[in-house]
């Protein structure tokens, strides 16, 4: 009798019996619910009237940044179905949904469908020195941050580590968080700036400690959807060495006999290249990034914008990354 339902919101919607004002306490509202008029009815006795409730939170800027759904102390309860593992959720506090939860309520299965294109990117943006030799890593955060805000993604979704938080656990935290929102629709950036070494191995905190082009690559083949990777490192392209990842790109500073080079607080020169390509990509091809050739010879970076070039002079002192 009740198939699967497709669940589509930008507004608080109850999940009920039927359709009639809400009755229950406003008290016990996990938000404010005066106005709320979207209604998701589902005529069964083992629904309760005002079952479930899901919404949209917002930011400052008054951007969806996620979705919640809480139960509404229903008879029968709420249960989720994720990645094959099956929980009730808690009518005390709310329960973020992530694209493709099955809820079940009653004789009936909502499937969560995330199509919100800002909430489907995510970034990790990292910058480190441990040995203090690096004078641009921080602007380089800084402007790569700022370019992924202009390409739309939320500064929720952009997760960023600096100097000492540039830990292993943390790193890893933050590759499981992506891991866990990522969908097959999603777009995924990892961003690094800093030292790497002749075998490709990243650095990080403590000093002495690196993050090895294996274990990254492990983890960018359990993250769902288009995956970039742009490494502003020496030897850069050991990466790609351990083996290709379906949907995933590969932007590097250097070949894997080559050093990366900065420009003493300016930044360096790969990402610096990197953000003027895709402004000016951006204002060329209407919100369309395309960089056809982006590459170092000595200490001059060139890149090609459609049918421009351009050059960055390389006649100032570097440092080697």
């Amino acid at each position: 009798m009740f198939g699967k339902y497709s669940l589509f919101i930008d507004a608080p919607t109850r999940i009920g019996r039927s359709q009639v004002p809400f009755s229950y306490s406003h008290r016990h509202m996990p938000i404010d619910i005066s106005g709320v008029n979207n209604q998701l009815i589902i005529p069964s006795d083992s629904v309760s009237r005002n079952h479930a409730l899901v919404w949209p939170e917002l930011n400052e800027d008054q951007e969806i940044i996620r979705f919640l759904i809480q139960d509404l102390r229903s008879v029968h309860g709420t249960r989720i179905v994720r990645n094959s593992h099956e929980f009730n959720i808690s009518s005390e506090s709310p329960t973020e949904l992530i694209s493709g939860d099955i809820i079940h309520i009653g004789p009936a299965s909502i499937v969560f469908v995330l199509q919100n294109k800002v909430l489907s990117r995510h970034a990790i943006l990292i910058a480190t020195d441990p040995d203090n030799t690096l004078k641009g890593i921080e602007r380089d955060l800084n402007d790569m941050h700022a370019v992924l805000l202009e390409v739309g993604f939320s500064r929720e979704n952009i997760r960023i580590l600096s100097g000492p938080q540039v830990t292993r656990a943390h790193v890893w935290e933050l590759l499981a968080d992506v891991q866990k929102h990522a969908v097959k629709e999603s777009l995924f950036v990892f961003y690094y700036s800093g030292h790497g070494t002749r075998d490709g191995k990243l650095f990080i905190n403590p000093p002495g400690w690196e993050l090895t082009p294996e274990a990254l690559h492990t983890a960018f083949t359990r993250i769902s959807g288009n995956r970039i990777m742009i490494l502003d490192s020496c030897f850069a392209k050991k990466f790609i060495g351990v083996g290709t990842i379906e949907n995933c790109a590969f932007l590097g500073a250097s070949q894997e006999d080559e050093k990366a080079y900065e420009r003493a607080k300016e930044g360096g020169i790969f990402t610096q290249a990197v953000v003027r390509a895709i402004r000016l990509s951006l204002s060329k091809y209407n919100n369309y990034v395309y960089v056809d050739k982006l590459d170092i010879e000595g200490c001059r970076t060139r890149f090609k914008v459609g049918e421009q070039n351009f050059t960055m002079p390389g006649n100032i002192s570097f440092t080697g990354r």
